[in-house]
């Protein structure tokens, strides 16, 4: 593992449970804008074999 890895799991270690919470929070709101949310192609429906068992 690299150094600056370490680094910041230690740093994470030290936080309080708040700090932690906050952190996430804030991480969580920062990537929603990046990555689309899951969008279903009726293409790619239509390849994939039926579910069974329910």
């Amino acid at each position: 593992m690299s150094r600056s890895r370490q680094l910041e799991r230690d740093r994470i270690a030290r936080l309080s449970v708040e700090e932690r919470i906050r952190m996430a929070l804030s991480l969580r709101e920062r990537l929603s804008g990046l990555e689309p949310g899951p969008q279903v192609n009726s293409t790619d429906a239509e390849s994939r074999p039926p579910a069974r068992g329910r």
